[in-house]
């Protein structure tokens, strides 16, 4: 059970890591309005699939059903950060900037109390994902 865990959440840092890094590429495209509502759908759709692979995990060679499992889980788990900052990220640096905010300043002022309840809301909602694809896993009868 411990090492199927390691798995899962290796799987689920795994994704977020790749999330971090293209989301900054994708950050700079312009004229991509709807690659919000794609995300969105395709993140919950990812969690139904993770759900169902959990109960199939345990029949998977060298757990890379776990690991598989949490990389799905990975962007409905940051689903309430993304949504917070659809469309907001450029305007409000910019104004921070333009009064004078350095970077600690808006670390401080702007970013901490915006995200402050999604990133709670985003452990709970991993935490509650990756218990669901691990108790999932051990009730497999087949």
């Amino acid at each position: 059970m411990s090492l199927s865990a390691l798995a899962l959440v290796a799987g689920w840092a795994t994704c977020l890591i790749l999330l971090a890094v293209l989301s900054r590429g994708a950050s700079r495209l312009a004229g991509f309005s709807h690659l919000n509502t794609i995300f969105t759908h395709s993140a919950c759709a990812a969690a139904i699939a993770a759900l169902w692979l959990g109960s199939e995990a345990p029949h998977w060679p060298h757990y890379s059903g776990w690991f598989l499992s949490g990389f799905l889980a990975g962007p409905f788990c940051i689903l309430p950060i993304c949504q917070r900052l659809a469309g907001k990220v450029a305007g409000l640096t910019r104004a921070a900037s333009g009064l004078g905010a350095g970077p600690r300043a808006r670390l401080r002022l702007l970013w901490f109390p915006l995200l402050r309840g999604p990133i709670l809301l985003s452990g709970l909602i991993s935490l509650a994902t990756l218990t669901s694809c691990l108790i999932l896993g051990s009730f497999t009868h087949v």
